[in-house]
């Protein structure tokens, strides 16, 4: 394997996962010409913090992952309630397609008024 090709890698996965990110933060309707594209987990930052609502999260993000990204297979989607800070933490465990590794990406969800 030359430098070349794994620089190339490295830029493959980051780009997978910089599109789970934008794809999980943003609400359908923001971009042009994909209105049904993202999440829509806003509806659910204003309920009350509960397992139930995170388990709904939960189930929006797979969804979406994989109706958007059809490079990743999600292994597992992790989303805890924080009570004390009013936000869920969110990672999401996935290999890329022809790809082993599995590798994630994590972030907060928090309340934007």
């Amino acid at each position: 394997v030359s430098r070349h090709d794994m620089a190339a890698k490295y830029t493959n996965e980051n780009s997978v996962k910089r599109a789970l990110r934008n794809l999980i933060l943003t609400q359908p309707g923001e971009r042009r010409f994909q209105p049904d594209f993202g999440c829509n987990l806003n509806r659910f930052l204003f309920e009350n913090i509960s397992d139930y609502v995170a388990g709904l999260i939960k189930d929006v993000i797979n969804e979406s992952i994989a109706k958007f990204e059809p490079r990743v297979r999600v292994l597992d989607t992790l989303v805890i309630p924080n009570l004390n800070l009013n936000s869920y933490e969110v990672t999401v465990v996935f290999e890329v397609i022809n790809n082993v590794n599995p590798m994630s990406i994590s972030l907060t969800l928090y309340r934007v008024r």
